[in-house]
């Protein structure tokens, strides 16, 4: 073959692959993140202004959010990342213009995050001020609470690492939680509870939406109208598993039970279950009593 086609047939190569490759970063880059969702008391802040919260709204690194009493906040990126703020809770988005690097800084409350088999390259990470947790490809729940981090993990695997003082990291598994505590310097291991289960039971119940970024905003709307139904139950049962008011087991309930043990000790709550043993819902959450202690109970 001539030198001179030769090597403009190579120059049309190349121009064609640094194209190709051009395109292909583009798309991979290209991946934004979207308001599916919000219902209550949700505030976004963006270079120190309020920004009107709108489903289909697209989020910016740097934005802050802050979701009040009974309010949920739900975001999803274009690659199926999806975030859940729950109430009370307070976090940065302090990364995503980078997808390998896209990171979530929570200052306050729970933040459910599920993760699906990100694409190559794609990254994803939860920060306290204690502790940071990375995956790939699962579904986790993280909670700050001021002075401990809590990281519960329902699918998958989660790499946690502590961030304050000494430093320590474990591999977290499905149906466990991590808890990082200020004033110690591991990472401890235990299993997850009652009530970790139940908000991560949210993540079952919440959409991932195909090709969100061509949705409308009452698409999106239509999509999560069922939702909020599911989020009532999940909730009753939470606050039954961290403990009622008195007045919130008259309303709920109708009655107030009565136990008095043969100790003379009473325990006031709802009697959910009797048998071997009685469950009672009480203020500080469910106990169980042996039925051989039981002297007798009252309604009041």
């Amino acid at each position: 073959m001539n030198p001179k086609k030769l090597f403009k047939k190579i120059l049309i190569f190349a121009a064609i692959s640094a194209a190709a490759m051009f395109i292909s970063c583009a798309k991979e880059t290209k991946n934004e993140i979207f308001v599916s969702f919000f219902t209550g008391s949700v505030t976004q802040t963006r270079s120190g202004a309020p920004v009107a919260v709108e489903v289909k709204g697209v989020v910016q690194e740097g934005d802050i959010f802050t979701i009040g009493e009974k309010s949920t906040l739900i975001l999803q990126s274009s690659d199926g990342l999806v975030i859940r703020f729950e109430s009370n809770t307070e976090a940065v988005i302090s990364s995503i213009t980078d997808v390998s690097k896209r990171e979530i800084s929570l200052n306050k409350g729970k933040v459910l995050s599920s993760v699906e088999k990100l694409q190559k390259r794609h990254g994803y990470a939860v920060k306290t001020p204690t502790a940071v947790a990375s995956v790939r490809g699962t579904q986790f729940l993280t909670e700050f609470t001021g002075t401990k981090s809590i990281i519960a993990v329902g699918k998958g695997v989660v790499n946690v690492k502590r961030t304050a003082g000494a430093a320590d990291e474990k591999l977290v598994e499905k149906g466990n939680s991590a808890v990082v505590e200020t004033e110690k310097e591991i990472v401890e291991l235990r299993e997850v509870n009652k009530v970790e289960t139940l908000e991560l039971s949210k993540l079952e119940k919440t959409p991932v939406v195909e090709n969100v970024e061509n949705k409308t905003p009452d698409e999106l709307k239509d999509i999560f109208k069922e939702i909020e139904k599911s989020e009532v139950e999940i909730n009753e049962q939470i606050k039954e598993e961290t403990g009622l008011t008195p007045a919130e087991m008259k309303t709920k309930y109708g009655r107030i039970d009565v136990i008095t043990l043969y100790s003379g000790r009473t325990i006031q709550g709802i009697i959910v279950s009797r048998g071997e043993s009685y469950r009672v819902l009480t203020t500080n959450g469910p106990v169980a009593i042996k039925a051989k202690d039981v002297r007798r109970t009252d309604v009041r």
